[in-house]
């Protein structure tokens, strides 16, 4: 407080607003992150910022005011705002907690297998990921999503093309970190199996002719 004679001025209570900058209980993937800051107060001497807890110091002297942090950690984060007016009243705190997620998740294709030939025009992909969220997957320019249940995942495809094919996933988190498996190449010929089929269906007619034959 200032007193001159019977008169008392101090900051307004809420003296200081934050005006951007990452929202609270917000997620981020940036190591960095812009504050910008107004004050109420007529006779404005500085703005102060702290970060999670490391002390106070000045970061403008004017209103609006800014300030960027940067080399943030994963993990939650803390910036706190206060104004100073000309004789040293400190305003009430603005605060903003967040947390910076940089780290991308991970998905995988466990079936088909790399290098396999598969005699059904239906793919059955089956994969794991590290998020709950959606996973999405991709076989040449067909992309469905599927949902993860206890970290897998399945997406059957139908109508797919004889010849090499391949398949790959990926998964985006809350922070916008996108994650993406390996390519995995197979192939589907469905020709080769239903000839296969009918090889075996005459093989097995043959069989059957020469038992009965011999009885």
């Amino acid at each position: 407080k200032l007193e001159t004679g019977v008169q008392t001025c101090a900051l307004p209570i809420s003296s200081v607003s934050i005006t951007s900058g990452p929202s609270d209980a917000s997620t981020s993937n940036s190591a960095s992150a812009s504050f910008g800051f107004t004050s109420a107060a007529s006779d404005l001497a500085r703005f102060e910022c702290e970060l999670d807890g490391a002390g106070f110091g000045a970061c403008g002297s004017s209103s609006p005011g800014s300030t960027t942090v940067s080399g943030l950690a994963d993990g939650g984060h803390t910036f706190k705002v206060r104004a100073v007016d000309a004789v040293g009243n400190i305003s009430t705190v603005a605060t903003r907690s967040w947390t910076v997620d940089r780290t991308a998740p991970v998905v995988a294709v466990t079936s088909p297998a790399g290098g396999s030939t598969l005699g059904s025009a239906t793919v059955v992909v089956t994969g794991v990921a590290s998020e709950a969220s959606s996973v999405s997957v991709t076989i040449g320019s067909t992309t469905q999503v599927a949902s993860v249940s206890g970290g897998s995942w399945t997406s059957t495809f139908t109508g797919v093309a004889e010849g090499a094919r391949t398949v790959s996933a990926s998964q985006t988190d809350a922070a916008g970190n996108t994650g993406t498996s390996a390519t995995v190449s197979f192939s589907v010929d469905v020709t080769r199996s239903e000839e296969h089929t009918s090889e075996l269906q005459s093989l097995a007619y043959l069989v059957c002719r020469l038992l009965l034959e011999k009885k």
